[in-house]
């Protein structure tokens, strides 16, 4: 079985061990830590400001049943099942 360095401290782990790809919990609470303070970034695209994201969507993009904007339901005929 390949052995892969912790990503945090560089010690040696193995898949199938509890905290891979981490040697240790606290390895994975240092690598989380990294990721809730923006230490790590994804790459992608700038998200523009809320005002501009809505003025840049135009109405046929939007999904009715996302939005909640749904047609009424017709009522159920009387011999479906309850």
């Amino acid at each position: 079985m390949p052995e892969l360095r912790c990503r945090v401290c560089k010690k040696l782990t193995r898949p199938g061990e509890e905290f891979f790809p981490f040697c240790s919990k606290r390895c994975k609470m240092v690598d989380l830590g990294a990721w809730v303070d923006e230490r790590y970034r994804i790459c992608g695209f700038p998200l523009l400001p809320p005002e501009e994201a809505a003025r840049s969507v135009r109405k046929d993009d939007i999904d009715p049943e996302a939005t909640g904007d749904l047609p009424a339901a017709s009522p159920a005929p009387e011999d479906a099942p309850r």
